[in-house]
């Protein structure tokens, strides 16, 4: 097996813009963290949906089913419609497609941006039973 070392190095129409290595390295933690966050959001829609699946059926629980449908609503987009609300999944998503999209330094914004929908998700959470 042939072995040979590698360096990766910054496209030079990149540092010739202005973005350094550094740069790159806070868009790229920024994206882990904007992962992390629709992770833990597609982890928690799918728990949900698997609780009211259960309760789908169980008068007794018809509250408890509201409650789920009702967070569940916050979280995903609905099906139907040309143009649907865009809701969290979705928000979080397209929050990693823009800065997915060119290498940028994440701007205050999209910093901001991170933390609404970290503390909308937490809320979320903390509404369940």
């Amino acid at each position: 097996v042939l072995q040979q070392p590698f360096e990766i190095v910054i496209d030079p129409r990149l540092s010739d813009a202005g973005i350094t290595s550094e740069d790159i390295q806070t868009q790229v933690k920024f994206q882990k963290e904007v992962i992390d966050v629709l992770s833990e959001a597609r982890q928690f829609t799918d728990a949900l949906e698997k609780e009211a699946e259960k309760l789908k059926g169980k008068p007794e629980a018809s509250t408890q089913l509201q409650t789920l449908e009702n967070t569940l609503s916050q979280l995903k987009n609905e099906e139907e419609g040309a143009y649907p609300q865009q809701m969290l999944l979705a928000q979080i998503g397209y929050l990693y497609y823009m800065m997915n999209g060119a290498d940028q330094v994440p701007g205050k914004d999209a910093l901001q941006r991170l933390q609404e929908v970290r503390m909308q998700l937490q809320a979320l959470k903390q509404q369940q039973p």
